[in-house]
């Protein structure tokens, strides 16, 4: 039973963790100083990529239930 709610608990983080890497990618794009601007999408890459590890181990963890 604790698989199943930290399996879920995963991927929920791992979606927000997306959507939220998915819009500061787009922020990075209307930034004027070019600076700012790479590292904001490459904050954003790093989260995006962070997220898609968690939720492939929330997948992980509720297919080995």
């Amino acid at each position: 039973m604790l698989r199943v709610i930290v399996g879920i608990g995963l991927i929920i983080i791992a979606v927000g963790q997306i959507f939220y890497a998915f819009r500061n990618f787009q922020e990075g794009f209307h930034k004027k100083d070019i600076n700012i601007s790479q590292l904001m999408k490459l904050l954003a890459a790093i989260t995006g990529l962070i997220g898609i590890l968690l939720f492939v181990l929330g997948i992980i963890i509720l297919i080995h239930h």
